[in-house]
């Protein structure tokens, strides 16, 4: 359980620093679910991913 949780804050970090550049409040207007902490965000980050192309979808 514990390596799941890295990965996914590990996708979360990716994302705040490549996609927003490390501006916090891009990234927080971008992902509202930060609020609902790091589970929903990372969904949502996923979701966000497959929409631009950058991650595909598991079969």
């Amino acid at each position: 359980m514990k390596l799941m949780k890295y990965h996914q804050r590990a996708i979360i970090a990716i994302e705040f620093i490549t996609a927003h550049n490390s501006d916090e409040d891009s990234f927080l207007a971008a992902f509202p679910e930060a609020e609902d902490g790091h589970t929903s965000l990372h969904k949502a980050i996923q979701r966000a991913r497959l929409e631009r192309g950058d991650a595909k979808r598991r079969r």
